[in-house]
């Protein structure tokens, strides 16, 4: 009887942590997606001549003015410019695809817009390091724990900027693979990273107090 009671807890215990990542998560896609757009205008606005510039930037500002009057046609159109090997506003419009493909649920199409842009020299580290990170968020439900954490710690080495975010990640696959020590280490470390962003630190601090206290009731 015991046995059954200790399955049922933690099956609470493991809907409850479910909660929190759809809590949570949507903030650092927000994070993420505001970091991309900010790091990709400065990139586009230092990559290309002036002409270009202008040529590519009244496209794509038609084009997402198309998309508000016409959706299907406009997605067309932003398809069809958007380029994951590109740079400039072709990269841009290849985010935005990836996006889109995310929010109807083609997460393989979208999956495959990131690790493109990921392997795409010509966007940098800083868009490189953004599509890695946007294709981890959106498997952390689905995908192989061990591999995500594979990804999440050359995230965590090679970019700094994202550390904080990765770090974050990380401890919620480890929730999900029920390595609870693991995920409290990340986050305890993370809520004390001063260089890490406030945000993120407050977010693993509510986090740690869940796993360290499961009756506080902080959902």
């Amino acid at each position: 009887m015991a046995d059954i009671f200790r399955e049922v807890d933690e099956e609470v215990r493991q809907q409850r942590y479910r909660e929190l990542w759809q809590r949570f998560g949507v903030y650092i896609i927000a994070f993420v997606v505001i970091l991309i757009l900010s790091v990709a205008g400065y990139q586009i606005w230092q990559s290309q001549s002036q002409s270009a510039k202008a040529a590519a930037s009244d496209r794509y500002v038609a084009m997402m003015e198309s998309l508000q009057s016409n959706e299907e046609a406009g997605l067309d159109e932003l398809f069809a410019f958007a380029d994951p090997s590109a740079d400039g506003y072709a990269l841009l419009a290849a985010f935005e695809e990836a996006a889109v493909r995310a929010q109807r649920n083609d997460l393989e199409g979208a999956s495959e817009i990131w690790r493109r842009i990921a392997a795409n020299p010509s966007a940098g580290p800083a868009l490189q390091g953004a599509a890695e990170l946007m294709d981890i968020v959106h498997q952390v439900d689905s995908a192989d724990p061990d591999a995500l954490q594979t990804r999440l710690s050359a995230l965590m080495a090679s970019n700094a900027a994202y550390a904080p975010m990765a770090q974050e990640l990380s401890a919620l696959v480890a929730l999900r693979s029920g390595d609870r020590e693991l995920a409290i280490d990340q986050l305890r470390e993370l809520s004390a990273d001063l260089s890490a962003p406030e945000s993120i630190r407050l977010r693993a601090g509510r986090l740690l107090n869940v796993l360290e206290d499961p009756e506080s009731g902080e959902w």
